[in-house]
């Protein structure tokens, strides 16, 4: 069975968001390890699991999970 990988571009078509933002958070060190690597040296590409990236898009902060501040005021 392949096991299919999530490049960087498939990351940011997943959950909606622009190539840029999503290769700022991998070279800001926000996004998770790779799952897999593919490749040596400049030619290295690397891959995410799809249930990785969910949850680590379920878990970080900012991801639309935490109250808004109308929200807190209204508590």
């Amino acid at each position: 069975m392949t096991t299919h990988y999530l490049t960087i571009n498939g990351i940011a078509e997943r959950l909606n968001l622009s190539f840029h933002t999503v290769r700022s958070y991998r070279d800001q060190g926000r996004l998770l390890e790779p799952d897999a690597a593919l490749g040596e040296g400049r030619a290295v590409r690397y891959g995410w699991l799809p249930e990785t990236i969910d949850q680590w898009q379920a878990d970080r902060p900012g991801s639309g999970r935490w109250k808004k501040r109308g929200d807190l005021l209204s508590d």
